[in-house]
């Protein structure tokens, strides 16, 4: 029974590290979890396997439908990033970047040890390619330091509609 365990965890290990250890980067990994195990870096496995199988469900969503299902599925938002365009292709020709995907975490960035893993969340927002409503890095300066920058976040963006989920396991290249 002991042997058997062993492989059970040689699998799930296999499972989770595929996307990285074999070339792909892991940005279109949807591996499943393995019920086994209850967390897996930072976030409930039962609640990746069921974002992994229901993401399609949230497509032309607004974001508060996928923060509702995060706290729903006990995986908690740890950090939070955007994605933005390049201040060269302004619609406006005013040098801006505006955020067209954000970006969120099973565990803070910023405490990551070298070689640790994380879950990542890439939400494509389906904006109009000209859309110029959320100048970054505007967004972040007019955040209030004294309150939760990933409560403001979840509130900032809550009504965003949702083109594309990716689900990845990354690794922190640490300090």
């Amino acid at each position: 029974m002991l042997k058997m365990k062993k492989y059970l965890v040689l699998i799930v290990i296999l499972a989770v590290a595929w996307p990285t250890l074999f070339g792909n980067s892991g940005a279109q990994a949807t591996t499943a979890i393995p019920q086994e195990a209850d967390t897996l870096y930072g976030w409930p496995c039962s609640g990746v396997n069921y974002l992994n199988a229901h993401k399609e469900d949230l497509v032309n969503k607004k974001m508060v439908s996928l923060y509702s299902l995060l706290e729903q599925k006990g995986m908690e938002i740890r950090d939070v990033w955007t994605i933005q365009t390049s201040p060269w292709t302004d619609p406006c020709k005013k040098g801006r970047s505006y955020i067209r995907k954000l970006c969120i975490y099973s565990k803070p960035l910023e405490e990551l040890e070298k070689n640790e893993k994380y879950f990542s969340i890439v939400v494509t927002l389906d904006l109009n390619e000209n859309d110029t409503t959320i100048i970054y890095p505007d967004f972040w300066h007019s955040m209030n330091p004294e309150q939760s920058e990933i409560d403001q976040f979840v509130e900032r963006t809550g009504n965003l509609p949702i083109r594309e989920l990716e689900i990845s396991i990354k690794t922190a290249i640490g300090h």
